[in-house]
């Protein structure tokens, strides 16, 4: 995992832990349990795990981040030198 996509979410983390200490201080549980909902929803959302490309021929890959990717046999993409798998 890198962190460098963890810090994009920096804000929502500052909310979902200023919700987690209110809850603390004025004892109310269910912001409590909205606050660690939300914290555990964007630990999970900003994560930015590492790609494992499969190598068997002739398979097609959808990914779920939207970024779209080519792979093949070639030498340029756009006009830059790649070789295998690029992004478009």
């Amino acid at each position: 995992m890198r962190f460098q996509t963890l810090f994009e979410g920096r804000l929502f983390f500052i909310i979902f832990v200023a919700l987690l200490l209110l809850s603390g201080i004025f004892h109310w549980s269910f912001l409590g349990f909205l606050g660690l909902l939300g914290l555990i929803f964007c630990v999970n959302f900003f994560r930015d795990p590492d790609r494992t490309v499969p190598t068997t021929p002739g398979i097609a890959v959808s990914p779920a981040d939207g970024k779209v990717m080519i792979g093949g046999a070639f030498s340029s993409v756009n006009g830059t030198s790649r070789t295998g798998i690029a992004p478009t």
